[in-house]
C-alpha cells in the first residue's frame, strides 16, 4: 500500500479512534503526522512543525480568549435572559428568539460551540416549561448558533476564510456566512412546521434567571466586544491581536479572572483543527488528497457536483469536527477539482462543505449536539430526544442534497 493510501488511513484512523476511544482527533493526527512525513515525504521534524497553523491558532486563542472572559464574568448569560424575558411566554415566539439570540452571539465572536453550551440549560428548561418539543429548541438554537458561527470574526467563519485563502486564494468570507445563513434559516424553517411550533400555546412565564443589572465588568466587556467589532470590520485590524488587546485591557482592569478565563478557553477544539490541519499538509505531500480529489471527480457531474460535496460534507460530520476535520479536508480537494471543471463555483463550493458539514450538527455524535443532549430537562426522555436528534441529522443530510441542488444553482448565489 502506497503512503498516499496510508495517509488518507490515518486521517480514518484518527476520526475513528478519537470516537471510540474519546481522544481528541488532533492529538492522534499529530501523532500520525510524524512517521508518515519523515518515512513516506523525507520531511523532517522542522518541516512538519511548520504545517502547523501558526496564525490561525494565535486568532483563535485571542478571540476564544476574550469570550471566555465574557461568559466567565457572566456577560453572555446576563444578554441571553434579559432577550429571552422579551418573549413574555409567547410560544411559537420563542424557538425564533433562541435561532436570533443564537446568531447574534455566535456572529460577534464566541462561536457556535460557546453559544450552545451557553444557551442550552436555558432553552431546555424553558421548553419544558412551555411545553416546547426539545429536539424543535435544541435544533433552532443550534441553528441559529451555526448561522452566526460563519462569522468573519468567529471561530469556525475564521477557519472557513483561511482555508479558502490558503488554497483557493479567494475570499469567501460574505458568500459562504450568506450561504450559512440561508441554509440554516430554511432549515429551521421546516424543522418549525415539522415539530409544530406554530401550535404552540402563548403561557405566563414568570420565572426567568439572571434578570440582574449589568454590573461595571459586564459593561467594559460589552464595550470591549463592540471596539473588536469595529477595529476589525472598520479599522481592518488584524483579529487575533484585535482580541488579545480588548481581552488583556479587561484583565488589566480586573473585568474578568485571568485563570479562570485561560481555562474556559476550549483548548481541546484548537488542538483539533491545528492537530489535523498538520496531518492534512503531510498528506497533501504524499498525494493522498490528490487520490480524495479523484474519487470525487468519478462521482461528480456538472448536475451533482455541488449538491454531492455538501452531501459527503454531511456524511463526514456525522462523526467527525466540522471545523477541525471535515472543512479542512474537504477544502483542500477543491484547487483540483475547480481546475478540472470549469462550471464549479469557488465560493459555492467551499458553501455547499460548510453547510452541509453544520446542517447536520443535530445530531447526539457531534459536539453541538452533545450539548444540547447533556442540558436536556429531566423531564424529558433522554432515548426519545436522542433518536430524534438522528433523525433530524439524516433530514438535514437529505435537505443539503437539495438545497444546493436547486436553490444555489440560481445566479444571484453564484
Amino acid at each position: 500500500m502506497s503512503y498516499a493510501y496510508l495517509s488518507l488511513l490515518a486521517i480514518g484512523l484518527a476520526v475513528f479512534l478519537g470516537f471510540w476511544r474519546d481522544l481528541n482527533v488532533g492529538i492522534l493526527s499529530l501523532a500520525f503526522a510524524f512517521p508518515l512525513g519523515v518515512l513516506g515525504a523525507g520531511l523532517t521534524p522542522s518541516e512538519i512543525i511548520s504545517f502547523w497553523p501558526t496564525k490561525l491558532f494565535v486568532t483563535l486563542i485571542g478571540v476564544s480568549l476574550l469570550f471566555s472572559i465574557a461568559r466567565c464574568n457572566q456577560t453572555l448569560e446576563r444578554i441571553a435572559a434579559k432577550s429571552i424575558a422579551l418573549a413574555r411566554g409567547n410560544g411559537p415566539l420563542i424557538p425564533w428568539i433562541f435561532f436570533l439570540l443564537a446568531a447574534i452571539f455566535a456572529a460577534i465572536g464566541p462561536g457556535n460551540i460557546a453559544v450552545v453550551a451557553i444557551l442550552s440549560p436555558i432553552a431546555m428548561t424553558i421548553a419544558a416549561d412551555l411545553k416546547i418539543s426539545p429536539i424543535l429548541m435544541a435544533a433552532m438554537l443550534i441553528g441559529g448558533s451555526n448561522a452566526g458561527g460563519m462569522s468573519p470574526i468567529a471561530p469556525t467563519g475564521i477557519i472557513g476564510i483561511n482555508l479558502a485563502q490558503q488554497y483557493l486564494n479567494v475570499d469567501t468570507a460574505l458568500s459562504t456566512w450568506l450561504a450559512m445563513i440561508i441554509s440554516a434559516f430554511l432549515y429551521c424553517l421546516l424543522l418549525y412546521f415539522i415539530y409544530g411550533g406554530y401550535r404552540l400555546e402563548k403561557k405566563n412565564f414568570k420565572e426567568m434567571p439572571n434578570l440582574e443589572k449589568f454590573n461595571r465588568n459586564n459593561k467594559m466587556t460589552l464595550a470591549a466586544m463592540i471596539f473588536l467589532i469595529i477595529a476589525v470590520a472598520f479599522l481592518q485590524w488584524d483579529l487575533g491581536f484585535s482580541a488579545f488587546l480588548a481581552a488583556s485591557t479587561l484583565l488589566l482592569f480586573k473585568a474578568g479572572q485571568e485563570k479562570e478565563s485561560i481555562a474556559q478557553i476550549p483548548w481541546s477544539a484548537l488542538i483539533l483543527v491545528a492537530g489535523t490541519g498538520t496531518l492534512i499538509e503531510v498528506t497533501a505531500k504524499l498525494g493522498g488528497i490528490d487520490l480524495l480529489t479523484m474519487f470525487f471527480k468519478n462521482l461528480m457531474t456538472e448536475k451533482t457536483a455541488t449538491s454531492l460535496l455538501g452531501l459527503i460534507s454531511g456524511i463526514m460530520t456525522f462523526f467527525a469536527s466540522a471545523s477541525g476535520v471535515v472543512m479542512p479536508t474537504l477544502i483542500r480537494t477543491l484547487p483540483s477539482l475547480l481546475s478540472e471543471f470549469d462550471f464549479l463555483s469557488a465560493p459555492i463550493m467551499v458553501a455547499a462543505i460548510v453547510a452541509g458539514g453544520h446542517l447536520v450538527t443535530t445530531g447526539p455524535f457531534t459536539t453541538l449536539g452533545a450539548l444540547a443532549l447533556a442540558a436536556l430537562n429531566p423531564a424529558h426522555d433522554r432515548a426519545k430526544f436522542m433518536r430524534a436528534q438522528l433523525l433530524t441529522s439524516l433530514l438535514g443530510m437529505a435537505f443539503t442534497f437539495v438545497l444546493f441542488f436547486f436553490l444555489f444553482k440560481l445566479p444571484f448565489l453564484s
